[in-house]
């Protein structure tokens, strides 16, 4: 006979721990009584008798626990019996005790007594029982189900069964998996190739479990592995969490977050139409830092960061470090899709995802990681407009040659490598757009762009803008038929703005006779002298503002650059800061009768000396302000300069700081002047006013520090 000794468990149960184990609705004890109720706190259900003195509770014969309040003011202690002891133990746990079983390798029933004691008094007693293999043949997986992404995978699964005869079977079409079964350690391990079918493919396995060969129950675990789909790598820290600009209607997606810690895939159904939408069900937090694979699975018709002016936040969008496959399912916009993405490298479309696209506008905006991109990318889209495609990719130095030979339909590159690392533009990048009415910006802000082939523009002969095509350059030359082909140009304002254009070529816009504006096309250049002819296609702009502004570098103005520009109506700014700037040739403007606006035309130029009736003809002019101001070298005014600009009547800071003014002429300004404020202020080697500088100016009001200093 064995001995008998007891496995004793003992707490100092307080008030504390019997409201910690209480249910709200179960009645108070009466004093120094003593009740079982159920916990909520998990394992296997309990029966409580009416009597709340005693419990039962029958464990299947895998091991387990389950729990039961104690509801007492008493000091107690729980025990096993002897017999017990050995697979059945108990424990005092807040207040309740939790009973554990082992698992029964035996053929039969067993059964032990759990007691709650009180002074060496029973109060209550728990009747366990825990059913033997004899019984019933147990077979269960660790897992449902199974899922492989494309790339392939290995899993180890558990087979929890109380016999070790038991085995795995596959079809004879599952040559794509590989099954190992470890019959000492009840695992089995499953991996997947990869999965080149382009298409879902999927198959049952069957697990059994046998007693001297006979079959006595089995199971199956369904297995699919996913084709292509949509997957983003992302890299992220300890506790980071990505979120993804994912969108549309009536979505049911599978989204496998590559985390080997969560084996199966979240199923997410519904509409997403809202980035707080995306953070809220389209999130996840990584425990481990590491770079992820995100698999989607299921139609996504829209990839977008910004929806209603709202912007995905960059703490999101930089984790996404690669689209490592478009997949095979259909996207239709993909506007701003990767908006501020971290992204390095982008996968070919080789399912042919990408054919149903009709936006594109913004797709890798501020991707500032984006090394490179395939030639093919765009072969079957739809969409028409690429503005600002990769407008901020400042690590993309290279185009690839025909990456828009299939798109031609398209009618606008606005800004579509702006701001990229680029240093160089492939033979025939747009050979194929015909059908093109805008370059704006195209390449603007590509400050180590050098180079760019002469027919670059060669056959798109719909371009109306040019506007700021190649500002903010490191151009240094371009090709003289660059603009050649281009007849229904209306635009070049800022073409060549704050670039490094040292020359120009001679003939530039001469096929450009539909000009309207050449505003700050050569503002802020290199160049350091004009080519004759320049403007003499132009009979149709109206608008040279601040065309040399701040050409620092110019020395020269070729007589009858102007001649042809009979529509012209602005030189506001035209040469202002022109340091070098020393003359400028008679008769300037004498073709240009529509002008209105010339103000600070000259300022902060070196010009020397101001030709008698350069402003005769510009009888529709109506301002003029500081246009001379500061030009410290011009050492006298001719009579009658502004005698014509009847419709000009304020002159202030004509001459302000033309330090080098020692004289002034009679009749220098009209009779519909009347502001004069400052006009010869801080001409400080002026000496002499002629008597009757005023004679006639019956109009003015204003002669506020008309020569100070």
């Amino acid at each position: 006979m064995k001995n008998k000794f007891l496995l004793v468990c003992s707490v100092a149960a307080s008030l504390f721990c019997y409201a910690a184990c209480t249910e709200k609705n179960e009645p108070a004890l009466e004093e120094e009584g003593l009740s079982l109720s159920a916990s909520n706190k998990g394992g296997t259900p309990v029966t409580i008798n009416e009597d709340r003195k005693s419990a039962s509770v029958e464990f299947s014969s895998y091991s387990s626990f389950a729990m039961v309040n104690v509801e007492t003011v008493l000091d107690w202690n729980c025990v096993v019996n002897d017999e017990s002891a050995d697979w059945c133990q108990a424990e005092i746990v807040g207040g309740c005790v939790r009973v554990l079983v082992q698992t029964n390798e035996g053929f039969g029933k067993r059964e032990a007594t759990v007691s709650i004691v009180s002074d060496d008094k029973t109060m209550a007693n728990i009747e366990v029982s825990q059913s033997g293999r004899d019984e019933k043949p147990q077979l269960k997986l660790e897992r449902e189900s199974l899922i492989f992404p494309e790339q392939g995978q290995s899993v180890t699964l558990s087979v929890l069964t109380n016999t070790s005869e038991w085995e795995v079977s596959a079809p004879t079409d599952a040559t794509w998996l590989n099954i190992t079964p470890d019959y000492d350690a009840n695992t089995v391990t499953i991996s997947s190739e990869e999965n080149t079918t382009g298409s879902d493919r999927n198959l049952q396995l069957t697990f059994s479990c046998k007693q001297d060969g006979q079959l006595l129950t089995s199971t199956t675990l369904p297995v699919e592995q996913w084709g292509p789909c949509l997957t983003l790598t992302v890299t992220v820290g300890d506790g980071g969490k990505i979120a993804l600009p994912l969108a549309g209607k009536d979505m049911d997606l599978r989204i496998d977050w590559g985390d080997s810690e969560v084996l199966d895939p979240t199923h997410i159904q519904g509409t997403i139409a809202s980035v707080s939408s995306m953070v809220e069900y389209l999130s996840y937090t990584y425990n481990k830092a590491g770079e992820y694979d995100v698999t989607i699975h299921g139609n996504v018709p829209i990839i977008t960061a910004y929806i209603d002016n709202v912007l995905m936040d960059s703490k999101y969008m930089s984790k996404i470090t690669a689209v490592k496959s478009w997949g095979k399912e259909k996207f239709t916009l993909l506007t701003s899709a990767f908006y501020g993405a971290g992204l390095k490298t982008v996968a070919q479309d080789k399912y042919h995802a990408l054919d149903q696209v009709t936006d594109v506008r913004s797709l890798f905006m501020d991707c500032s990681s984006l090394e490179s991109i395939p030639s093919d990318l765009f072969n079957e889209i739809k969409a028409t407009d690429f503005n600002s495609v990769f407008f901020g990719c400042s690590s993309l130095v290279e185009i690839p040659a025909g990456l828009f030979d299939k798109n031609t339909d398209a009618t606008s590159f606005v800004s579509v490598f702006k701001g990229t690392g680029i240093k160089t533009v492939p033979a025939g990048l747009f050979d194929k757009n015909t059908e093109v009415k805008t370059f704006e910006s195209a390449f603007a802000d590509c400050i180590s762009l050098e180079n760019i082939p002469e027919d670059l523009f060669k056959y798109n002969t719909e371009v109306t803008s040019f506007n700021s095509v190649f500002s903010g350059t490191g151009l240094k030359t371009i090709p003289a038929g660059l603009f050649a082909n281009n007849t229904k140009v209306t635009d070049f304002n800022s073409a060549f703005y704050e670039s490094t254009l040292e020359t120009i070529p001679e003939g530039l816009f001469d096929s450009n006779k539909e000009v309207e504006t050449f505003e700050f096309a050569f503002d802020r250049t290199a160049i350091s002298e004009i080519p004759s002819g320049l403007f003499d296609s132009s009979v149709k702009a109206k608008n040279f503002k601040s065309v040399f502004y701040s050409c620092e570098n110019l020395t020269t103005v070729p007589a009858g650059l102007f001649d042809k520009c009979v529509s012209a109506t602005t030189f506001n700014q035209l040469f202002n800061g022109c340091a070098s700037l020393k003359s400028i040739p008679k008769g300037l403007f004498d073709n240009c009768p529509l002008v209105e606006d010339v103000a600070m035309c000259f300022k902060g130029t070196a010009i020397t000396e101001i030709s008698s009736g350069m402003f005769d003809k510009l009888v529709k002019v109506n301002s003029l302000q500081s246009i001379f101001e500061g030009c410290e070298n011009i050492s006298a005014v001719p009579d009658n300069l502004f005698a014509n600009c009847t419709n000009v009547t304020d002159f202030t800071n004509i001459f302000y700081g033309c330090s080098g003014i020692k004289t002034l002429g009679s009749n220098i300004f009209p009779t519909s002047a009347t502001d004069l404020s400052s006009a010869f202020a801080e001409c400080s080697s002026l000496t002499e006013i002629p008597e009757n500088i005023f004679k006639g100016l019956a109009n003015v009001t204003k002669f506020n520090n008309v020569f100070e200093a």
